[in-house]
């Protein structure tokens, strides 16, 4: 396992649709709200070898700017050496 710490700088967006009702009139229409946000934070997480380069990915973060205030990740990874 490979343990490691790093600063996170991030751009995620926002999506939000919304669907108009009314009682009387029936459906109004649809609207999609959009918000963009820098990202910044420390993450903290381990590189676990599976075979050959290959690796698993788990982390936590904490966002300073952002929409997420805590949160997690987890995924497959191709470890490079130069």
């Amino acid at each position: 396992m490979l343990p490691f710490v790093d600063l996170m700088i991030g751009a995620p967006f926002l999506q939000a649709p919304v669907h108009l009702e009314h009682s009387q009139f029936g459906y109004l229409g649809k609207t999609v709200y959009d918000k963009y946000r820098f990202s910044l934070g420390p993450r903290v997480g381990v590189h676990i070898p599976i075979a050959g380069p290959f690796l698993i990915h788990i982390a936590a973060r904490y966002d300073i700017f952002g929409f997420f205030t805590v949160g997690g990740e987890a995924g497959v990874g191709v470890f490079l050496r130069p």
